[in-house]
């Protein structure tokens, strides 16, 4: 039965789902970023280029911590959309707005620091989860539910 705005027990929302495709598609973003990373520093080498050679690339350029800390976002940003999909999922709407302006620094830091697209679809993904999770008052049209009768006798 629900009291108030919230409805108690688990709730089948279409944002418990949306947060959790945020958290796979922030974690997918990490191999994915590194890897167009790392084809685009050979396209511009002409060549081959290992794993050891391209972290010693970013920091002899003084940017490995740019790499780590994009890296750490996106972690940061997938156990965020996971705990607040998880909320919801118990039926809690706490975390949902918090989930909508954590999602939109997603989509900024994506594009500014480390993910790019896919960074920014996993931001997207947590602000659509948000937004579908959020507690609504009671519509102001709703019929009241009909008063308690008892059965009628049978016949």
């Amino acid at each position: 039965m629900a009291t108030g705005w919230r409805a108690e027990g688990p709730r089948k929302l279409p944002g418990t789902g949306l947060l959790f495709a945020a958290t796979i598609v922030h974690l997918v973003t990490i191999p994915i970023t590194l890897m167009l990373t790392k084809l685009y520093l050979e396209s511009l080498v002409g060549g081959s280029v290992t794993w050891v050679d391209f972290f010693r690339a970013w920091n002899l350029a003084g940017l490995g911590w740019l790499l780590w800390l994009g890296v750490i976002l996106q972690l940061i940003f997938a156990l965020f959309a996971a705990a607040a999909g998880n909320k919801q999922r118990l039926g809690g709407s706490d975390l949902a707005v918090a989930a909508v302006v954590v999602g939109v620094l997603a989509i900024v830091l994506s594009f500014v620091v480390f993910g790019g697209l896919f960074g920014a679809l996993g931001g997207g993904l947590s602000v659509g989860g948000g937004l579908a999770g959020r507690a609504r008052p009671p519509s102001p049209w709703a019929a009241p539910p009909p008063p308690y009768a008892p059965p009628y006798p049978p016949r």
